[in-house]
């Protein structure tokens, strides 16, 4: 019969949930291993697409309202990279960077350069340039002050999609921080690491401190979830071997403890 052939949430087809989220999954993987920053950038960005619909279109109460916060705020920040990925494209070309010299969005070729001074990324524009990788990354993450849109598409979406989104998408942007901000722009990293390693002190509290008021264990877990990445974030950027191993054994025990609890 109908309800053994087709599984539903108040009609809408549980067949087109799983094909999203395996949708949104798959997306992740290419961002990940994409050695290309155009590649990435354009799944980076089109994972938010599935995304929304699991929140907007499974979700509980608010979830309209909560499904485009979420994609307003992380659309606002993949603006920016993207203008990022241009003008880092740009300056390649500047430099002869590439195959023929003509630029290139290779992430090798562009990361060999800027270790052997080919590009400079002590300038102003490198700094510029880190800024719109880095906000667009930490929107994603999410750090204060970019976090408000976690706690409530964490209590919009189902169980399932809130895990999705909390231990494997947010941790696109940690580790984007890792494989692009620290290897393109490592003058600049080193420049703003007190800054933003005092945002993610702020994270830190700030998370924890509103996590202990909460009666709602989606939210509770959001919240829990800035503090956490709050501590990523911090290690990133403490600019040691240490820290930074730290933070990535954290993303993988943070994935694995959210989806058990």
């Amino acid at each position: 019969n109908d309800a053994r052939d087709t599984l539903s949430w108040g009609g809408r087809s549980a067949h087109i949930y799983f094909a999203l989220t395996l949708a949104v999954e798959g997306m992740v993987l290419i961002s990940l291993v994409s050695l290309d920053i155009l590649l990435f950038y354009v799944f980076f960005e089109a994972m938010l697409i599935p995304m929304y619909f699991l929140i907007g279109g499974f979700g509980g109460a608010n979830r309209s309202k909560a499904a485009v916060k979420f994609l307003l705020y992380n659309l606002f920040g993949g603006l920016l990279l993207l203008a990022a990925v241009i003008g880092l494209y740009v300056v390649t070309a500047q430099d002869g960077v590439g195959p023929d010299g003509g630029g290139t969005f290779a992430l090798p070729d562009i990361a060999a350069a800027v270790a052997s001074g080919q590009i400079d990324d002590s300038t102003g524009l490198a700094k510029l340039l880190f800024l719109g990788f880095l906000f667009a990354f930490a929107v994603k993450a999410p750090l204060w002050p970019l976090h408000s849109w976690l706690p409530d598409a964490a209590v919009a979406a189902t169980p399932a999609s809130a895990v999705l989104m909390m231990a494997v998408i947010d941790k696109v942007g940690t580790f984007a921080m890792l494989r692009f901000c620290m290897q393109l722009f490592p003058d600049a990293s080193q420049y703003f690491a007190p800054f933003v390693c005092a945002l993610a002190v702020v994270s830190i509290v700030y998370g924890a401190v509103l996590a202990i008021g909460q009666t709602d264990v989606m939210r509770l877990i959001a919240y829990t979830s800035i503090s956490h990445f709050g501590f990523i974030i911090l290690g990133i950027f403490a600019m040691t071997d240490q820290g930074q191993t730290g933070s990535t054994l954290y993303m993988v025990n943070h994935g694995i403890s959210t989806a058990a609890l």
